[in-house]
């Protein structure tokens, strides 16, 4: 069954996305980090999760303004920025992706002379545990997320992902995205940009 997060699932979302969702830059901030982020969008924007029985076989995470979500993250949640301090402070190295982070949302959005604006909404986040997954547990939570943002009257909707993460572009591919630009996100790495209407 899929509905809205509770605070409480903060700390088994954020545990979640750190084993699963590893390979990218936001796991390397700790999985206290995960959960204070995970508390401040379940409160603001929008999270999702799938239950099977009492426990959470997946989620899925969405900003209504990416290009607002990472300042409003800063004000709102000071344990935020001082875990993200701490995380510096230990490994100076991450300095570089952290600004790459909050760089993304700009380069996402559309230049001058790209005839299509892109969405404000963006989906950040989707996980199902790996046991659970092949199961059409990803698309239901994606389902999910649609009825959501059409609640919010939203029209459209992007996401961003890897551009060598072959699973996650097939996926969205199936479930009726189209890509609309690639960018530079950490370094040289590639992402794609996809868009979907609702």
């Amino acid at each position: 069954m899929v509905q809205e997060a509770q605070i409480s699932d903060s700390g088994a979302i954020a545990r979640l996305h750190g084993s699963t969702l590893n390979s990218g830059f936001l796991p390397s901030l700790g999985t206290g980090f995960l959960t204070t982020l995970y508390k401040y969008l379940i409160k603001n924007e929008i999270v999702l999760v799938f239950r099977r029985d009492e426990d959470i076989g997946g989620f899925i995470s969405c900003a209504l303004d990416s290009g607002r979500v990472m300042k409003r993250f800063m004000f709102l949640s000071p344990m935020g920025v001082f875990r993200i301090l701490v995380a510096i402070l230990r490994k100076p190295s991450l300095i570089v992706p952290v600004i790459e982070t909050w760089l993304i949302p700009s380069k996402s959005h559309s230049g001058k002379g790209e005839e299509q604006p892109l969405p404000r909404a963006e989906l950040l986040s989707v996980c199902v545990v790996p046991e659970y997954q092949k199961e059409g547990i990803g698309t239901v939570l994606l389902e999910g997320l649609e009825h959501r943002l059409r609640e919010e009257h939203e029209k459209q909707y992007k996401v961003i992902a890897g551009a060598e993460l072959t699973g996650a572009n097939n996926f969205y591919l199936k479930n009726g995205f189209k890509l609309v630009k690639t960018i530079n996100t950490h370094g040289k790495d590639l992402s794609n940009v996809y868009s979907k209407q609702l």
